[in-house]
């Protein structure tokens, strides 16, 4: 917890070190985590400020910075300690300093000022030296940002200096003809209302995607549904939100895992074939407790540019995905057993998504698939 929140705020993020945030992101509970019922981030961060008392207590003045966290935040503060007073020197005309005590040595006389400006000299290193050191603890065991499970996920996108393309999908929504409320007995008092209306949680899932790109400090631009076209999927990388089966699904139907919605019941396709990842039960207001997703990190040879594709059979799925290729430790945990080259392959991951009281609530990883580029 320690090496996370310093990370954090070294980082400039120290404004997202919120309970919730650090036992989803630092401990990997679920999305559904709630620190009311969970009390684990409190009782560490108390036992880690034991812990610095108790290791500042025993070094005395061994680190002139030292790391605090604050009773009630966690938000650690970095802390200089003051410099030893020097010992006055006895005026003309006054008595001069009455001995030290047994055991205690007195300062040395200050030299003149040529040896005075040595002695900063040496002052100076060793406080570099001692600057170097803290760096050496505060990094010891950190993996390199490009290895880090989520920078190595997201670093074939966020490689390219051309801003980052963020697609959410329209839904097609049939509204009455009529301007004025009157009730709709008729499929003829319906029209279609093309390009207006977003999912709910496929807009979370780009604010998500939006979100994690603002904090990698990698340019991005939003776009909706017909506003894209296959020109501005080969001008740089995309993430493409909820759009497995509506107008780029002549993209998504090319890969091994693919949302069917010609037939029912809506579900996963394995290389064109039924799979058990569907929903029989889903009613026609698309409210359900389960859903599947796809997450798609792909080479697109015909774009030439890289595609991440979130999407899942219903929004909740979409969003259920989105919270997973932005949280750390669900794709840590997720890519743990990953083969060794997997950061330069395409790879497809698919998700089971518990819904609970319409929000995601627990994602797990049941089937990936990896192939190298240019397959």
């Amino acid at each position: 917890m320690l090496r996370y929140v310093v990370e954090a705020s070294l980082q400039g993020q120290a404004e997202t070190l919120k309970e919730r945030t650090i036992g989803i992101e630092a401990f990997g509970r679920p999305a559904a985590y709630e620190p009311s019922d969970d009390a684990s981030v409190r009782v560490t961060a108390s036992e880690v400020r034991r812990r610095l008392a108790a290791h500042y207590g025993a070094s005395g003045n061994a680190y002139p910075i030292r790391i605090v966290l604050p009773v009630g935040s966690y938000m650690p503060q970095f802390v200089r300690l003051p410099a030893p007073a020097a010992a006055p020197t006895a005026a003309a005309g006054q008595p001069p300093e009455a001995p030290p005590a047994p055991g205690v040595e007195s300062a040395p006389s200050p030299g003149p000022p040529a040896a005075r400006r040595h002695g900063w000299v040496w002052v100076l290193a060793a406080g570099a030296a001692v600057l170097v050191l803290l760096a050496a603890v505060l990094l010891r065991n950190r993996p390199p940002a490009a290895t880090t499970p989520i920078r190595a996920f997201w670093a074939p996108i966020l490689s390219s200096p051309n801003p980052v393309l963020v697609g959410g999908a329209y839904v097609p929504v049939y509204g009455p003809k009529a301007l004025t409320p009157k009730p709709v007995h008729h499929l003829r008092d319906l029209i279609l209302l093309p390009n207006q209306f977003v999912g709910g949680g496929d807009l979370i899932a780009a604010a998500r995607v939006a979100a994690l790109l603002a904090r990698f400090h990698h340019p991005f631009r939003l776009e909706m549904g017909t506003q894209i076209n296959f020109g501005d999927l080969r001008a740089g990388p995309a993430v493409l939100v909820g759009y497995a089966y509506t107008q780029w699904r002549e993209i998504a139907s090319g890969f091994r895992y693919f949302i069917a919605t010609a037939r029912t019941p809506f579900g996963i396709t394995d290389r064109g074939r039924p799979t058990a990842w569907n929903l029989p039960r889903l009613g026609a207001d698309r409210h359900t407790n389960l859903d599947y997703a796809i997450v798609s990190r792909v080479w697109d040879p015909d774009t030439r540019a890289m595609l991440l594709e979130v999407a899942g059979i219903t929004q909740y799925g979409t969003a259920g995905a989105a919270e997973f290729v932005t949280s750390a430790g669900q794709l840590a945990a997720a890519l743990r057993d990953a083969p060794a080259g997997w950061r330069g392959e395409n790879l497809q991951l698919v998700l089971r998504v518990r819904v609970i009281a319409g929000a995601p609530a627990r994602v797990r990883v049941v089937a990936a698939y990896y192939w190298p580029r240019g397959h």
